[in-house]
């Protein structure tokens, strides 16, 4: 049966079934061909991963956090297929350390496009003082956005998410929160204390 086919991740596991069961004297209970068909499968799920991966760091890269969250959750899921198949769990884990940095990273996003539009809305009004207030907040919310983004790419191994360099921009300009300092003009903000932020979604 040959091994050629297989990762050299692969490769490795099905050596060390094999050196396990030798070293418990359980080479009679060893089925090797399933060892290798779990091989095989952990490759594939792997690929799917990196494929996912791939889409993550480039929906990261044009600052989409909402689908970057979706890909690095799919990718999770192939990764821990690969577990199940006998591979490394450590990827898995990044995985999902990713899926939570992004989770924080779209709520962040969100606050600042509300902000934005609030701050947009205020300066139709004529209410600079105010507007520049909720700029401010959205800018903020941005600056957490973007800290989050980067912090939810650890997993994506293979992928080249900072060419061309990372941006949290909302893939819809008019929520981007710069539209709204811009709209704001360059009143001084008022004194205001901030309302309590719900937490982020788990």
């Amino acid at each position: 049966m040959s091994l050629a086919n297989l990762s050299e991740e692969s490769q490795q596991q099905v050596l060390e079934a094999v050196e396990f069961a030798e070293a418990t004297h359980t080479t009679d209970e060893l089925d090797v061909r399933q060892v290798v068909q779990d091989a095989e499968a952990a490759d594939y799920h792997r690929a799917q991963a990196d494929e996912y991966q791939q889409l993550q760091a480039k929906a990261a890269s044009d600052g989409n956090w909402e689908e970057a969250r979706e890909y690095a959750a799919r990718a999770e899921g192939e990764l821990e297929s690969v577990a199940d198949h006998g591979g490394s769990d450590v990827p898995a884990a990044e995985a999902q350390q990713d899926v939570a940095q992004l989770d924080n990273a779209r709520w962040e996003q969100r606050q600042a496009n509300d902000n934005a539009r609030a701050a947009a809305s205020y300066a139709e009004d004529g209410d600079t003082s105010a507007a520049q207030v909720y700029a401010t907040e959205a800018g903020r919310h941005q600056v957490l956005a973007d800290e989050s983004g980067h912090d939810g790419l650890s997993g994506a191994r293979e992928a080249q998410a900072d060419e061309g360099g990372l941006s949290g921009d909302s893939t819809q300009a008019e929520e981007h929160a710069p539209d709204a300092d811009a709209a704001a003009g360059t009143a001084e903000p008022e004194p205001a204390a901030a309302t309590p932020e719900p937490e982020p979604d788990a």
